[in-house]
């Protein structure tokens, strides 16, 4: 008799641990066709003008997603920083994206970086989270840019100095990393 009467709560418990089981593995990334290196920039994404030169790719955390690749470019004098993490879940990356919202940019803090200048104009048609922010540090303009497209996270920094890469010619370096993420994600682009 009291089986009877605890059978619908055993029964409503069971529908929601399966409902929480089917949402986790859901929420699983896809397999990718695309090994983390093949989504680092190449020279064509910079400037004509400038001599890039590529760093050694490595893996920038330890404790961090498992899959994870970052490099570093520099040209005329100029660096740019390009981090990027697959976490094995989406709203791990989602947590990612808002934990270095308030560390790496300072968003919701005294010392948020400023949005980016009008001449930097392109935001991104495919990231589901999209953040960058600039200011001018020693004569020298440095932008970070945050940007989430399902479970990868990407970080890009760059510092830039007047001659070398002015701050419209940034719109290409992120213009690129849409390219490279779309192919991945087998998204469709929009034109320029």
């Amino acid at each position: 008799m009291r089986f009877i009467r605890r059978a619908p709560l055993v029964l409503v418990l069971v529908l929601v641990a399966a409902c929480g089981l089917y949402s986790f593995l859901r929420s699983y990334p896809e397999r990718r066709n695309c090994p983390m290196e093949s989504l680092l920039l190449d020279e064509s994404a910079f400037p004509k003008a400038n001599k890039v030169t590529r760093g050694q790719p490595v893996s920038p955390d330890k404790y961090g997603p498992r899959q994870s690749v970052a490099v570093a470019y520099y040209f005329d004098g100029d660096s740019a920083l390009l981090l990027i993490w697959r976490y094995p879940r989406r709203f791990w990356s989602v947590h990612a994206f808002n934990r270095y919202q308030a560390i790496w940019l300072g968003i919701g803090g005294p010392n948020a970086w400023p949005d980016a200048p009008d001449t930097i104009t392109y935001r991104s048609a495919i990231a589901d989270d999209y953040r960058i922010g600039c200011r001018n540090i020693d004569g020298l303009l440095r932008c970070r840019a945050l940007v989430r497209y399902e479970e990868y996270l990407v970080r890009l920094y760059v510092a830039v100095s007047p001659g070398a890469l002015e701050r419209g010619e940034i719109n290409p370096l992120l213009r690129a990393i849409d390219e490279k993420m779309a192919a991945c994600l087998n998204k469709p682009l929009p034109p320029q």
